[in-house]
């Protein structure tokens, strides 16, 4: 029963996610060790206007849609799917430090800097390999989405822009993405099976 109550206790979730979430940080100094671009990745060109949902929705979105979910019903299996997808992430960053190798930025203009500055700011090149781009922004959008379906089409919208960013502006592979998404299901049903 003790443990039950610890486990759906909103506030202590909420700490749980945060504190997972900043197991990034020191993952992503690490150096990476494995690269796994393939041959379709580039292929995909780099489009410097996809910087925008890359930062200026993703960051939005997730504080929007924590601040939406956290007076759900909904509320406790999304904290539980966060819990869940920062662990097995970090673990895969631990024990497979892999990265992405950025392209050089050619040319001029106010998009190519940004992304110039983007590739500066972000001068790690680690955890590439799930995504987290990806698998916060699935999370947020499959629990959005139920908790306040009348605004899925937008919701949809913003999260499939996110996660096609990931790629069209070269900070993540194709097997990134994949990967993000894999873990957004496992999560999901994971906090579902066993905490919902």
């Amino acid at each position: 029963m003790f443990l039950r109550n610890l486990i759906d206790n909103k506030s202590l979730l909420l700490l749980i996610v945060v504190a997972t979430g900043l197991l990034y940080i020191p993952l992503n100094r690490r150096k990476s060790r494995y690269y796994w671009g393939t041959t379709f990745d580039r292929k995909i060109p780099l489009v410097p206007v996809f910087i925008f949902p890359y930062i200026y929705f993703f960051f939005p979105y997730l504080a929007i849609g924590f601040l939406l979910l956290i007076g759900s019903p909904i509320v406790l299996v999304f904290l539980k799917s966060f819990v869940v997808a920062n662990i097995i992430a970090a673990i895969i960053w631990y024990v497979f430090p892999n990265g992405v190798r950025r392209p050089k930025v050619a040319g001029s203009g106010f998009l190519k800097k940004m992304i110039g500055n983007l590739y500066k700011f972000d001068k790690y090149e680690s955890n590439g390999f799930p995504s987290s781009h990806v698998y916060y922004t699935s999370i947020i959008t499959w629990y959005l989405v139920l908790a306040v379906p009348q605004y899925s089409l937008m919701f949809w919208f913003v999260g499939i822009s996110i996660v096609l960013s990931t790629l069209l502006t070269k900070q993540h592979y194709i097997i990134d993405v994949i990967g993000g998404l894999g873990l957004t299901l496992i999560s999901i049903y994971l906090a579902n099976a066993f905490w919902g």
